[in-house]
């Protein structure tokens, strides 16, 4: 248990709080079920600054992500060097950095994948002047946290998709467990004191399903407008993760892996790089509309950041919202549409 949690905590004259009370002590998964912003900057303490500024690095933030599309960004993640002890209260919850939605997703991905990292790519394969097909061969990435971290830390993301107080309910997929985080950020607009209270909020949820199973990782993010009240990721995100990743899976053949009360059970099928194996008939590799040119994924405030299996991943935007999504298999611990397969 993580005792000495209170609504506030203050730095350098700035106040990092709760929307909500908080329990005074609180284990980890509450934590983040509830998505205690201070219960988080105690989490992150005890990593201390090199520990925190290690795995931001470590899970992509701050380089731009393998799917190598024009204009990327990189995001911003400055030096451990560089921080203010202001940083040890902004960063864990997603202030004082930024992201692009693709490196959050490829974060979560690498959750889902038992801890390494699985590269994204637009193509799954490319088809010469003479009609032979080429697939992409997804590279391997390298290992970020144990295979025994990652499937505790997707656990404990199971916990964030619950009934009230648990934070990301809506996101919910009937017949199947879903990992995942719900996020709201408020986007700056300015230098004034008033930059925060009139900027304009940001909604979004992360996550992977099946948990037990991961084939796919799908993060929605939508801009409310300034000064919009209970808009958070929870509530406005949640519910369309939810739809979206209701019909990647049906699309893509994927069995529930729960009964109606809930019963666990086992999905079988290998998973191909790139692709989700349907439980009865071949592989599903065939994406679900023509890939179109690049679009470039707008720099954002990131939410907070099974084996050997890979998610593929699409992007799509619209004019309010960003939906991107990937095939997931496995899963990894730390505080965290189109659809990506994991492998």
């Amino acid at each position: 248990m993580i005792d000495g949690i209170t609504n506030s905590v203050t730095d350098s004259g700035f106040t990092i709080t709760d929307d909500h009370v908080m329990p005074s002590a609180m284990s980890a998964t509450e934590i983040l079920a509830r998505s205690s912003n201070v219960g988080t900057t105690k989490v992150a303490a005890m990593l201390g600054k090199q520990g925190l500024s290690h795995y931001l690095s470590a899970f992509g933030y701050g380089v731009t992500t393998s799917i190598d599309f024009p204009a990327q960004s990189s995001g911003i993640l400055a030096a451990s060097k560089d921080w203010h002890s202001i940083d040890m209260l902004t960063k864990p919850i997603g202030y004082g950095l930024a992201a692009t939605p693709m490196q959050v997703l490829d974060a979560y991905m690498t959750i889902a994948n038992g801890g390494k990292i699985v590269h994204p790519r637009l193509v799954s394969a490319r088809i010469d002047a003479q009609g032979v097909r080429h697939q992409t061969v997804a590279q391997p990435g390298g290992r970020v946290v144990s295979k025994a971290t990652a499937s505790a830390v997707t656990e404990m993301l199971t916990h964030v998709v619950a009934p009230s107080p648990a934070t990301g309910g809506s996101a919910a997929v009937p017949g199947y467990t879903v990992a995942g985080k719900t996020g709201t950020a408020r986007q700056k607009t300015g230098n004034g004191a008033d930059s925060f209270a009139l900027a304009k909020l940001e909604a979004t949820f992360v996550g992977f399903a099946p948990a037990e199973n991961p084939r796919f990782a799908v993060i929605v993010v939508l801009d409310g407008q300034a000064g919009n009240v209970g808009f958070y990721g929870g509530s406005e995100s949640g519910p369309l993760f939810s739809q979206v990743m209701a019909q990647t899976l049906r699309l893509n053949g994927v069995a529930p892996t729960r009964d109606p009360q809930g019963l666990s059970q086992s999905v079988t099928g290998p998973l191909v790089s790139g692709l989700a194996a349907a439980p009865t008939g071949p592989a599903v590799g065939a994406p679900s509309a023509p890939v179109k040119a690049p679009v470039k994924a707008p720099v954002k405030a990131p939410a907070h950041a099974a084996d050997s299996k890979e998610v593929n991943s699409k992007v799509a935007k619209g004019k309010h919202r960003r939906v991107s999504t990937g095939r997931a298999s496995r899963s990894h611990g730390a505080s965290s549409t189109q659809s990506k397969p994991l492998q």
